[in-house]
């Protein structure tokens, strides 16, 4: 067949390897080169979930083509108004090209659509299986827990070993003895020792409670703590993603009884647009919590977070210093509204690991000084950002980008990338901007800062630092953030 693939990442270059190899005629496109898919019988769509549709859309309608998407997240609508469609998800790591290519070779496919599509797999000599549209938030949920999840466990695996002067290499045996044990016996045969006596590892049957109220959610953490539990927070404003699993999988790799919350904080909005704009998905969101072994999912309404709203709630919780700069500039009363519902989260779930990923990093900084200033008993727990595979920091507004605004926003991950090396602060400032204005991106700031103080840093510092960037695309604002390290002028001249 003659296949046309949009979409140069990891994906796309996989299955252009691996369909070639399998005797077809393959173009590998970026998504600008849309006007040069030619006369293809086949589209394949390897680009990131967000961006099916925007793409999907800029190419005319034909009878003669079936038009395909690689994304285990998306149903068939996002390619609409094609006649024929199909969806085609390789369950499996996709970690370069080459490898990639390799893999899809008797992979297992989540297929959907055109039957021409299981031609296209059955060229790959793949074995497949088949889902209805509602089965598919909980199917692409489930691969994201054993995919990236088992990797997290491995990590806290690795961070034992080392206390015990030992390392990760001692203990992989053992791992891939236990998973191939899974797959022959099932995971309660699999489990030894006194583990297999409780069993409650192995229960896939999932019991999640589901609360609304403030007291039942109080009194569910209360139990668990008189029952010798570690409690593990993951506070989200819901349209969950992978970077929301993976601090789900941080907290129940840790050992902890997760509860996520699921609530739109109006009091940190300053923009009613903005608020009425923010997804909601919340059944979505129960299928994804529920595949990542999320014990108690709370959804408290707005009647209960905030009795008096819209009036003015009469306490606030402000953290100076930490929440006027970056982000509060902009907005203003932002990190007001933030600290408020956090602390009132803290205060209803009592002592608790709470879990907060490093992208909203101003965000981090300010609740990890409320915890501090306050004694609250709270163990906050800072975790790595988690990118799509072009390099975009995952984020719940990246939905409303259109396919030219995701690839302008890709500008924040670039900027970072360009002051990876050492050097002054103010020369990763003017790289950051150059990197950010060179791609129309409507620019917020770009600053070097204390980690801890978000104080900005000058040409006389030099160790670690933050570098932080925002912006707008088509009126979204995104931000994003990396470690960066920092040298005076006259040590960088003399390494030059």
């Amino acid at each position: 067949m003659r296949i046309s693939i949009v979409g140069t990442g990891r994906a796309g270059s996989s299955f252009t390897l691996a369909l070639e190899r399998a005797g077809h005629a393959v173009r590998l496109l970026h998504h600008d080169e849309l006007g040069s898919i030619g006369s293809c019988e086949v589209l394949l769509l390897a680009v990131p979930d967000d961006a099916i549709a925007e793409v999907a859309s800029q190419v005319a309608p034909s009878r003669d083509r079936l038009v395909a998407h690689v994304a285990g997240s998306r149903t068939l609508d996002v390619l609409a108004p094609h006649p024929r469609v199909a969806s085609l998800h390789p369950l499996i790591t996709l970690p370069s090209g080459e490898l990639g290519a390799v893999r899809l070779v008797g992979a297992t496919y989540c297929v959907a659509g055109d039957p021409a599509v299981l031609d296209v797999v059955g060229s790959l000599e793949g074995r497949i299986i088949t889902l209805s549209d509602a089965q598919r938030t909980a199917y692409h949920a489930t691969a994201t827990v054993a995919a990236n999840h088992l990797v997290a466990l491995m990590g806290h695996v690795a961070a034992l070993a080392e206390s015990a002067g030992l390392c990760l290499d001692d203990f992989l045996p053992l791992a891939h003895q236990a998973l191939r044990d899974v797959g022959e016996v099932g995971p309660h045969a699999a489990l030894t020792g006194r583990a297999r006596r409780t069993a409650p590892l192995a229960d896939l049957r999932l019991r999640m409670e589901r609360l609304d109220d403030v007291n039942a959610w109080r009194a569910y953490a209360d139990a668990q703590r008189a029952q010798g539990r570690r409690v593990g927070l993951v506070p989200t404003m819901g349209a969950l993603h992978a970077g929301h699993a993976s601090l789900l999988g941080e907290a129940k790799a840790a050992g902890d009884v997760v509860i996520a919350t699921v609530f739109v904080n109006p009091r940190q909005f300053n923009d009613a647009a903005d608020l009425s704009a923010y997804p909601r998905t919340p059944e979505a969101d129960y299928a994804v919590a529920e595949a990542c072994g999320v014990d108690c999912l709370v959804e408290p309404t707005l009647a209960q977070m905030w009795p008096d709203y819209p009036r003015p709630t009469s306490t606030t919780v402000s953290v100076r210093g930490v929440s006027e700069v970056l982000e509060g500039a902009d907005r203003p009363g932002h990190f007001d509204g933030v600290a408020s519902v956090v602390a009132k989260l803290f205060a209803i779930t009592g002592p608790c690991r709470a879990y907060f990923g490093e992208k909203d990093f101003q965000q981090l900084v300010v609740v990890r000084q409320m915890v501090r200033d306050l004694a609250l008993p709270v163990d906050v727990r800072g975790c790595p950002i988690v990118r799509d595979e072009d390099g975009l920091a995952l984020a719940s507004r990246n939905v409303r980008l259109s396919a030219e605004g995701r690839t302008r926003a890709l500008a924040l991950s670039r900027a970072l990338g360009a002051v990876s090396g050492a050097g002054t602060a103010s020369g990763h400032r003017r790289r950051m901007l150059e990197v950010l204005d060179a791609a129309g991106v409507e620019i917020a700031y770009a600053e070097v800062v204390d980690p801890l103080t978000l104080a900005a840093s000058g040409d006389d510092e030099e160790g670690e630092r933050r570098a932080l960037v925002a912006g707008v695309v088509e009126g979204v604002r995104l931000i994003d953030n990396g470690p960066v390290t920092l040298v005076t002028k006259e040590s960088h001249a003399l390494s030059n």
